[in-house]
């Protein structure tokens, strides 16, 4: 029989004499736990990652919700984050500058079906704020500079004229 396919049964009954009245119909549609879905983003933000992935096909039976796992790299313990029912969470409460992985699992009214593939993320904070900043008068220009911010990759340096709001970036 094929999965997700409705059948028709009914069954007589058969003794020496012969055989009897035919019952009544039933359907019924095979089914199994679902299969995996793919985990497509693992995007970190500050204490979390937003987690996106295909939707699974229920194998003969819809899909009741996908259960979220996570653990730190180092681990080997994976955690319940929840049974979600679309295809995007965010996990929160996660420690910033630590590798997480994460996996999901779609589940229908059979069960938990298989797993799928792990992808890995780092939350990290925004930077802090630039301080020290500074500005030097050169020969028709000038050199802006301020101390290296911890966990900044690069920086966003605007100029207005004094007293507008209007920022031009370099």
């Amino acid at each position: 029989l094929s999965l997700g396919v409705t059948y028709v049964f009914r069954v007589t009954a058969r003794n020496s004499e012969g055989l009897g009245v035919t019952s009544s119909e039933i359907t019924a549609t095979p089914a199994t736990t679902p299969e995996a879905s793919s985990l497509i983003d693992a995007n970190p933000g500050d204490s979390e990652v937003v987690l996106r992935w295909t939707s699974a096909f229920g194998n003969g039976l819809p899909i009741l919700y996908y259960r979220v796992q996570y653990k730190r790299a180092t681990s080997s313990t994976w955690l319940n984050w929840g049974d979600i029912e679309n295809i995007q969470t965010t996990v929160t409460g996660l420690d910033n500058n630590v590798v997480y992985e994460f996996r999901v699992f779609a589940g229908n009214a059979l069960g938990v079906g298989q797993v799928s593939n792990v992808l890995s993320a780092t939350p990290q904070a925004v930077p802090a704020t630039v301080g020290g900043l500074t500005a030097v008068p050169q020969d028709g220009g000038l050199i802006v500079s301020w101390p290296a911010v911890p966990g900044a990759s690069s920086y966003v340096l605007q100029h207005s004229l004094a007293g507008q709001n209007v920022w031009t970036q370099e």
